[in-house]
């Protein structure tokens, strides 16, 4: 988009998102879809053979503090916890649902698609964008 080969962009993850608009001069944006904005969940686990169990779980619940929570957005993620406020640099999931609406933030799951279910989406898609 920045080379001017494309207009828009849908599905484009924030991270990498906001710095590219930030440094744009003002040429880029990012707007949610007031009715209707994907919002990807990052997820954490804990391998089954972690070789430091305690370790691991110690660092997950870092990541879910709000010291964890706003270095996570500090490193250009979004937080999720209500007691990150959001600030120049620093964007937060309450900020996608002052934007949109709570009714219009759509949560995608981790879950297995059936691949005829992944054709028939992107074929529609396709379609759409005339391909």
């Amino acid at each position: 988009m920045t080379s001017g080969e494309y207009v828009a962009g849908f599905f484009v993850s924030a991270a990498p998102a906001y710095p590219v608009v930030e440094k744009s001069g003002g040429l880029l944006a990012i707007s949610f879809l007031d009715d209707g904005t994907v919002a990807l969940p990052r997820g954490i686990g804990i391998a089954a053979k972690a070789p430091h169990p305690a370790t691991s779980k110690l660092f997950v619940d870092f990541v879910l503090s709000q010291e964890g929570q706003r270095a996570v957005a500090e490193g250009g993620l979004t937080s999720y916890r209500d007691d990150v406020p959001a600030a120049e640099g620093l964007h937060t999931y309450q900020e996608l649902v002052k934007a949109v609406g709570q009714d219009n933030v759509i949560l995608a799951k981790y879950e297995k698609v059936p691949d005829a279910e992944v054709k028939s989406f992107t074929d529609k898609w396709n379609g759409l964008l005339g391909r």
